[in-house]
C-alpha cells in the first residue's frame, strides 16, 4: 500500500487532468498567479502519480498483471481501480477547496460521483445492522440530515430518501417519535432554485417543510414498516463563550435566535448557567462560533456580543453571625409587616439540616415559617461577598414579630431574605473558588 502522505496528497481524479501532471484547475488570476511555481513539484506529483496508479492495481488481478507487465493503465482502468479501493477502504480521498474562488469544486464533485459507493456498493444499514433495501420498489425509507431555519418558509428539512419511492401528499411515520406525519409537498434544492416534485426515489435529496415532530437525525418510513438509523454522534464543544445581546432590542430577541442557530447545528449548544447567570455558547472553535454569530444577525437580525465567561464562585460563611430586618410598609389600605431574626454558621459536613425553625412563644406564627424558609433560599441565591450563590451554611430563625392584619407571606419572605443578607455579613464571609475533574485524552 503506498504512503499515507501520498493518498493523502493527491486531490484529483484522472478525469480532472491528474494523469498530465495538473493538480488542478485554477481560475484566470490565480493561475497566472501560480505559474512557473509548481514545476518543483513535478517530482511530487510523479511519485503520488505512481503510489495511486500502484494502488488502483492492487484492486484488480487483472489490472495488477498489465501493471507489473508494464503497459499503462488506461484512464478509466484507473478510476475504476481507484474506486474499488475506496469500497475497500484502502483510500480515503482528501480534496483542497477553496469555494469563494471555485478551487477545487469541480475535482470534488466528480469525486463524489466516481469514487463513493451507491447504496448498491454499500447497502445501508440500520440502527441494529440490518440491511435497508434501496430499491425504488422497496418501502419508503428517509433520513431527515440536515434541518434550516428559513426566513420566508419556515423549518425545512433535508431527507435522504434511502429506498423505495415518496409520493407527494403522503402520510409517513416517524419511526423515532412513532408519530405520523405528511409529506404535502416537497422539493428539489438546487442552490436558490427550488423545483417541486410528484415523486421521490432512492438516492433523492429532497426539502420537506411543515413537519410537525421531526427533527435532525429522525427517520421517517412507510407506514407498516419500522426502520431506524443510528443516531448522529456529535463531538463535545471545545471553545465556550458567554453571549449577550448588544443592544435591549437584540437581548429581547437572542433567546430565539439562539434556538434556531442550535437547531440547525447540532455541535452549537446553548446553556444557561444558573451561578454566574450567563448564557453560554459553544462550538468547536472560535471560527465555528464566529459563523454562528454571523448567522445569527443575517437570519434573524440579531447582534450579540461574545465575551469570556465568568469564574462560577460560591460563597459560603467561616463564622456565626447574627442579622434582623423588620419590613414595614404603609400606603393606604392594608400594609405589610414582618420581623426575622436569623442566625447563620457553617454547615457542618454531613449536616442536611440547613434550616432551623428556633422560634418559641409564637412571635412568629407557623403558617409564616415557610415564606421565611422561602426568603432564606432567595437571600441565598446573592451572597453578599459578589453576587455569588452561597453554599454550605446553616440558617436558624429564632425570633421576630407580626402584626395580626398587616403581616403577610410576602412580609415575612422580604424580612428573612434581608436578615439572611445582614447576618451572612457579619459571619466571615468568603468566596470559594471552583474545583474540577479534569480528563486528558
Amino acid at each position: 500500500m503506498p504512503d499515507t502522505a501520498a493518498v493523502r496528497a493527491s486531490p484529483c481524479l484522472p478525469a480532472a487532468g491528474w494523469l498530465d501532471g495538473r493538480v488542478s484547475a485554477a481560475p484566470g488570476d490565480l493561475a497566472a498567479r501560480l505559474a512557473g511555481q509548481t514545476a518543483p513539484l513535478a517530482g511530487q506529483v510523479q511519485a503520488i502519480k505512481s503510489a495511486l496508479v500502484e494502488l488502483a492495481a492492487e484492486t484488480d488481478d487483472s489490472l495488477i498483471e498489465k501493471y507489473l507487465g508494464g503497459e499503462t493503465l488506461s484512464p478509466q482502468e484507473l478510476a475504476a481501480g481507484l474506486r474499488a479501493a475506496v469500497l475497500q477502504r484502502k483510500l480515503v480521498p482528501v480534496y483542497a477547496c477553496m469555494a469563494p474562488r471555485g478551487l477545487g469544486i469541480t475535482e470534488l464533485l466528480e469525486g463524489i460521483c466516481r469514487l463513493f459507493p451507491s447504496p448498491a456498493d454499500r447497502p445501508l444499514r440500520d440502527a441494529e445492522g440490518r440491511p435497508v433495501d434501496s430499491s425504488p420498489t422497496a418501502p419508503f425509507v428517509g433520513f431527515v440530515w440536515r434541518t434550516v431555519n428559513d426566513p420566508y418558509v419556515g423549518q425545512m428539512h433535508f431527507i435522504y430518501v434511502c429506498g423505495g419511492t415518496l409520493v407527494a401528499d403522503t402520510e409517513v411515520v416517524n419511526a423515532n417519535k412513532e408519530q405520523r406525519e405528511r409529506l404535502a409537498q416537497f422539493v428539489e434544492l438546487n442552490g436558490k432554485k427550488s423545483t417541486p416534485l410528484d415523486e421521490a426515489r432512492a438516492g433523492d435529496i429532497i426539502a420537506v417543510t411543515k413537519l410537525k415532530v421531526t427533527s435532525l437525525g429522525d427517520t421517517l418510513c412507510q407506514a407498516g414498516t419500522k426502520v431506524v438509523f443510528a443516531p448522529y454522534q456529535f463531538p463535545n464543544p471545545v471553545m465556550w463563550y458567554a453571549v449577550s445581546g448588544k443592544t435591549q432590542a437584540d437581548e429581547d430577541k437572542i433567546g430565539t435566535a439562539l434556538q434556531r442557530v442550535a437547531e440547525e447545528d447540532p455541535t452549537i449548544h446553548v446553556e444557561r448557567n444558573t451561578d454566574t447567570r450567563e448564557t453560554i455558547l459553544s462550538g468547536m472553535g472560535d471560527v465555528h462560533l464566529a459563523v454562528a454569530v454571523e448567522r445569527m444577525k443575517r437570519r434573524s437580525g440579531v447582534d450579540v456580543t461574545l465575551s469570556t465567561p465568568k469564574v462560577p464562585y460560591k460563597e459560603t460563611v467561616t463564622a456565626r453571625g447574627e442579622g434582623h430586618y423588620k419590613h414595614k410598609k404603609q400606603s393606604g389600605g392594608r400594609g405589610q409587616y414582618g420581623e426575622v431574626y436569623l442566625r447563620v454558621e457553617p454547615l457542618p459536613p454531613g449536616d442536611e439540616e440547613w434550616f432551623v425553625d428556633a422560634v418559641v412563644g409564637g412571635v412568629i406564627p407557623g403558617n409564616f415559617i415557610p415564606a421565611v424558609q422561602k426568603g432564606v433560599v432567595d437571600g441565598m441565591s446573592r451572597g453578599c461577598v459578589a453576587g455569588y450563590p452561597v453554599v454550605n451554611v446553616k440558617s436558624s430563625v429564632y425570633d421576630g414579630s407580626y402584626h395580626e392584619v398587616d403581616s403577610s407571606e410576602i412580609s415575612f419572605k422580604i424580612a428573612a431574605s434581608r436578615a439572611f443578607k445582614d447576618a451572612m455579613s457579619k459571619a466571615r464571609p468568603v468566596l470559594l473558588e471552583p474545583i474540577m475533574t479534569v480528563k486528558v485524552t
